[in-house]
């Protein structure tokens, strides 16, 4: 019998374990809570698929909104999603001219129809 003092497993001691296993609880619980949230968001994308885009009886009235619903172009989209972060107030500055940045056209600047070799060249390639 060892007279030294009682460890648990890796070398812990009582409240290091404690602690330690309070911490995988709460890891666990978190875990368990984030897979009930992807669940529940999953649902909540179904109904509304099936809201937007089921088949309506013949006899039945369809429902408002589900009859408005259209696809939305890219910069609709890209627009929408910068609307999210507009404070209320704030002066919209988003027009046609934004967007990606566009290189301009090389123009070229041809001596003719004579090839240019030797230093003239790389001359020409720094400019």
């Amino acid at each position: 019998m060892g007279g030294g003092p009682r460890t648990f497993p890796g070398g812990l001691n009582k409240w290091q374990w404690k602690r330690m296993h309070e911490k995988k609880a709460k890891e666990k619980e978190k875990r368990l809570l984030d897979q009930e949230k992807q669940l529940y968001q999953a649902r909540i994308r179904s109904e509304i698929r099936t809201k937007l885009f089921s088949k309506s009886d013949p006899g039945s009235k369809p429902d408002q909104e589900s009859t408005h619903h259209t696809p939305m172009t890219p910069q609709q989209h890209i627009k929408a999603l910068a609307d999210r972060f507009m404070k209320a107030g704030a002066e919209d500055l988003w027009n046609e001219d934004d967007g990606p940045l566009k290189a301009p056209e090389e123009q070229s600047l041809s001596i003719g129809p004579t090839k240019m070799n030797g230093p003239d060249r790389l001359v020409r390639q720094l400019i």
